[in-house]
């Protein structure tokens, strides 16, 4: 998987030289991490429900706020369907999408994942993965 970017900066947008392929990438990135996260939640018995994108995104295509909307609901499903997460970041809903809210998103995909690790270390720990429950 691509490592996350939830340390961007108003420096990096303004150096960017192909926004579009950053674009790309990062909604790429997103529906990557979204259909992993959910896959995992739902090996270990979460309802998690996701609508994420079946083709990879192109550099053709445009994010309509429709796209970036079901993408922002997604991340907000994991986070719902996993635990009121102590470090999250507050999704925003509105007609753009900035450097600040591409942070956000990433940054509660990574830990959602950080405290699904935790958890699975504590299964270790505890040996209930050994247990039959899981």
């Amino acid at each position: 998987m691509e490592n996350l970017i939830y340390d961007r900066t108003q420096a990096d947008v303004d150096a960017g030289l192909d926004k579009a392929r950053a674009s790309v990438d990062f909604l790429n990135r997103i529906e990557s991490w979204c259909a992993y996260l959910a896959e995992r939640l739902r090996e270990y018995g979460y309802a998690i429900v996701t609508n994420t994108r079946k083709k990879t995104w192109m550099m053709s295509d445009f994010p309509y706020r429709s796209e970036i909307d079901r993408i922002r609901h997604n991340v907000d499903n994991l986070q719902q369907g996993f635990y009121s997460l102590p470090d999250w970041r507050e999704i925003v809903y509105n007609n753009t999408i900035d450097f600040n809210q591409a942070n956000a998103l990433e940054w509660d995909l990574q830990t959602i994942d950080i405290w699904l690790q935790r958890m699975m270390a504590a299964f270790f720990y505890c040996g209930e993965l050994y247990s039959g429950e899981v």
